[in-house]
């Protein structure tokens, strides 16, 4: 069986930068949360927590005033799980320099909803 990999490349509008900025600045919020918490978690307990041990910290943080769907949270802690994992490091900051918003929307077979709906 052949599989082939396409990439679509487009540009934005600029009437969305603003919208995709803010979008960013929250992303990264939530990448910065999971850093400070995995490294506290560390220093309590010696271990490392998984993606799925940052759901029941990121509940309730979308309705609580963040853009952002609950599933798109989830998908955030889980990729920062990963590369904290792949790096091998306790926290990410400068491990990880790309950072979440260019890693994180299309690494899920799943699609992640998007607040706006641009995402669909």
């Amino acid at each position: 069986m052949n599989l082939s990999t396409r990439v679509l490349r487009f540009r934005l509008k600029d009437k969305h930068a603003k919208l995709l900025r803010e979008l960013a600045r929250e992303v990264n919020l939530v990448w910065n949360f999971c850093n400070e918490l995995s490294l506290k978690v560390w220093q309590r307990e010696q271990r490392f927590l998984s993606g799925y041990d940052f759901h029941p910290f990121t509940k309730g943080a979308g309705k609580a005033g963040l853009g952002l769907h609950s599933q798109t949270l989830q998908a955030i802690g889980e990729e920062y799980a990963v590369r904290r994992k792949q790096a091998r490091k306790r926290n990410c900051a400068g491990v990880c320099r790309a950072g979440p918003v260019a890693r994180w929307a299309g690494s899920r077979s799943r699609p992640v909803p998007s607040a706006t709906g641009m995402g669909r």
